[in-house]
């Protein structure tokens, strides 16, 4: 080692990048500014990002932001409750169009003309939308969290919107399967981001807040199916209402940051522009086996606990989707 080269300057020699939340800086550059070629895209802020709580949140004590066992909301920084916003928001939307599909069950299926013998099929065919939707949030290890999350949500939006307009089973199946899947895709990768972004210490607070989201969503549905419940076409209208979902994307493409931990992936090439290789089959199916792996860990680790914890899960998902399904179905048979 040269003893004429002081420690400070060997600091500058060296490549060095810092995370918080969804910034960090590499070289003295802001990467974040690099993660999109449109200007409009949200700022990466700061490191040292000041930590503050909304004038929302202070004005309504009793509000969202502080009734999870907070007597005051958590200072988080500007990035953290953009992260919140948008994914509590896109979890309302999301158990809205989940509840619409059930409390209008009867006019769907009186209108398509389903048979009480294949009104459990269809409900079964859409819920498999489950299963790619696991691969598809891999991609988020890929091309980034904002960036998936901005596309499923744009598909899901036209999908869901789209149902009202369909003429036949075969295109409500189709339309509803494709919504099922990428509304799965942005509950796993949002539910990912917050624990990325949010500290230990505000985590579990910010996945119940985020959570809560749903019960909002399905007390609109319940209320506008008061309205249109009565009317035979009245489940479109409640499906073409979620058009107005597109506000929040257009919020979502200038505000959503990026994961500081993807963000340091990045950094840690050469060159971000090249972070993606050509053969992008490859990385994809590495992402695959790195999200795999450490579920075999705890298989090996567990192996009683893991089988009986999924057990457990499945038969809960046996047990309580047909019940979700019918029990609204049936009420409206059995009083009209």
């Amino acid at each position: 080692m040269n003893p004429d080269i002081s420690s400070s300057d060997m600091g500058m020699e060296m490549e060095m990048y810092e995370v918080a939340d969804s910034s960090f800086v590499m070289n003295g550059i802001d990467i974040g500014s690099q993660n999109s070629n449109d200007d409009t895209t949200a700022e990466v802020e700061p490191l040292t990002e000041e930590k503050h709580v909304p004038s929302f949140c202070l004005k309504n004590k009793r509000g969202l932001c502080c009734f999870l066992a907070y007597d005051d909301p958590p200072k988080l920084t500007q990035n953290q409750w953009s992260i919140l916003a948008i994914a509590g928001i896109s979890n309302l939307f999301r158990s809205y169009d989940g509840l619409v599909s059930t409390v209008a069950v009867s006019q769907i299926q009186e209108d398509l003309h389903i048979s009480e013998e294949d009104i459990g099929l269809v409900y079964a065919a859409v819920r498999f939308g489950i299963v790619p939707a696991l691969l598809v949030a891999m991609l988020s290890d890929i091309h980034g969290r904002r960036k998936v999350l901005l596309i499923s949500t744009g598909i899901y939006i036209v999908f869901t919107s789209s149902t009202g307009f369909t003429t036949n089973l075969n295109q409500f199946i189709g339309f509803q399967f494709i919504a099922k899947m990428f509304s799965s895709v942005q509950n796993t990768v949002y539910s990912v981001l917050i624990l990325e972004a949010l500290n230990d210490e505000n985590r579990g607070w910010a996945i119940g807040l985020y959570q809560s989201f749903s019960a909002f969503g399905g007390s609109i549905a319940l209320m506008l199916f008061a309205v249109f419940g009565g009317f035979r076409w009245g489940w479109r209208v409640m499906y073409i209402v979620s058009f107005t979902e597109l506000f929040l994307l257009r919020y979502m493409y200038r505000n959503l940051p990026e994961s500081g931990i993807i963000m340091k992936a990045w950094a840690e090439t050469v060159h971000v522009e090249e972070r993606l290789p050509v053969n992008s089959l490859s990385l994809f199916r590495e992402a695959v086996l790195s999200n795999l792996k450490p579920v075999y860990l705890l298989f090996l680790s567990y192996p009683k606990r893991f089988l009986g914890c999924t057990t457990i899960a499945a038969i809960d998902g046996f047990a309580t989707a047909p019940a979700d399904l019918f029990k609204i179905k049936f009420m409206q048979e059995l009083h009209g």
